[in-house]
């Protein structure tokens, strides 16, 4: 995968390999846009292609499912801050009624402190308090890596 990763960069930066040029630059735009990194493996948080003056940006996001219904933004960050620095905390809420769809995205500021959620977190049972009078509300959690969001180019 990183002998691929590095005959793609040298081939699209405008070197040669055995004469395989792409045809058009929308070869290489269509190359890059398909192509996942796991940040963690590689240990970077922006891959710069020269000659093209972009920027791919890596972000460090987990995607968490199953979550109870009443959790809120600053909830979900304090149940993820053990595992590292966070940069955002969002559970996503319901257009039409406001409610929480019982998911979210915590993105850290390193691959290192989403690797160690996901492993931590990843079928958990979750629990919040509703309150004196209630019982607490537990969930299972799913916990994954974030797919990336489409590159615009």
């Amino acid at each position: 995968r990183l002998a691929s990763l590095l005959l793609l960069l040298v081939v699209c930066a405008g070197g040669s390999s055995a004469g395989s040029v792409p045809a058009r630059a929308s070869d290489c735009t269509t190359a890059f846009s398909s192509l996942t990194l796991r940040a963690p493996a590689f240990g970077l948080d922006t891959l710069r292609l020269r000659g093209g003056g972009r920027d791919i940006k890596i972000e460090h996001r987990a995607f968490v499912a199953n979550l109870p219904r009443t959790l809120t933004d600053k909830g979900l960050r304090e149940a993820f801050e053990e595992f590292g620095k966070i940069k955002e905390a969002r559970v996503l809420l319901d257009i039409e009624t406001g409610q929480s769809r019982r998911m979210g995205y915590v993105t850290f500021e390193d691959g290192r402190s989403l690797t160690d959620a996901v492993e931590e977190m990843h079928e958990t049972e979750f629990c919040i308090s509703q309150g004196e009078d209630k019982p607490e509300m537990c969930t299972k959690l799913v916990v994954t890596e974030a797919k990336p969001e489409k590159q615009t180019w």
